[in-house]
């Protein structure tokens, strides 16, 4: 049986007819109606695992054991709200992770749409390639020689790749992300065109590869890193 197999309320309660019914998890998972035995053990774990899983699995428990519907759905309830609770402390601390982490870019703006490329590895680690890096330094100085900085490395980063991506097509403008919950607007030639307050994602995220997650950033260090002005 799981270790945290009373971590929530409805897998304390399944594991407490599980307990009291004195059987095996074969012939608990029989006593439930499943022919498919290791599917239904794979249901029954993943209740106790999580606090969610196939809805079948609660339904023959309450026929098969005669539960009191109401006390199920309390036990739902409250598991509900422990995985919110879950879910928003979990959002927080990786706001405060990636606050404490931050560091100034300029993301370059592009049409949405279908990336522009045959292949695959390409596509999946293009949003990081739209990322010119700045130094790290920068972040220190007053916001006024910030975005002179920037004004004066987006014309020359458009020059050198003629306005375009290779991947992505045109370059339709630039947004320096200057703090975790403010970016600024730039169009090509360096001239501002409004203050963005709200936190950007831009090249960030995850990709699944296989049954594995890999964050473009680690698939781009695969094939040569970052661009560089």
């Amino acid at each position: 049986m799981p270790g945290c197999a009373r971590h929530y309320p409805i897998s304390q309660l399944i594991y407490r007819v599980f307990q009291d019914s004195g059987l095996k998890r074969s012939h608990f998972i029989q006593s439930l109606g499943y022919r498919n035995i290791t599917g239904g053990l794979r249901s029954l774990d993943r209740w106790l695992d999580s606090g969610e899983g196939d809805p079948l699995l609660i339904e023959r428990l309450v026929q098969a054991y005669g539960i009191d519907p109401t006390t199920v759905h309390r036990a739902l309830a409250e598991t509900d709200a422990q995985h919110t609770a879950e879910y928003d402390e979990a959002v927080c601390r990786q706001e405060r992770c990636e606050r404490q982490n931050f560091r100034q870019y300029v993301f370059v703006e592009t049409p949405s749409g279908a990336v522009q490329s045959s292949f695959t590895v390409a596509a999946i680690a293009a949003p990081a390639l739209k990322t010119i890096s700045l130094p790290d330094s920068l972040i220190r100085k007053p916001k006024s020689a910030q975005i002179r900085y920037v004004a004066d490395l987006i014309p020359r980063h458009f020059r050198e790749r003629n306005g375009a991506l290779s991947i992505f097509g045109d370059i339709v403008g630039y947004r320096f992300v200057s703090a975790y919950d403010e970016s600024i607007r730039l169009d090509a030639a360096g001239n501002m065109i409004e203050r963005v307050t709200g936190h950007f994602v831009g090249p960030g995220g995850s990709i699944q590869v296989g049954r594995k997650t890999v964050a473009p950033t680690l698939l781009l260090s695969m094939f040569g890193g970052l661009p560089e002005l």
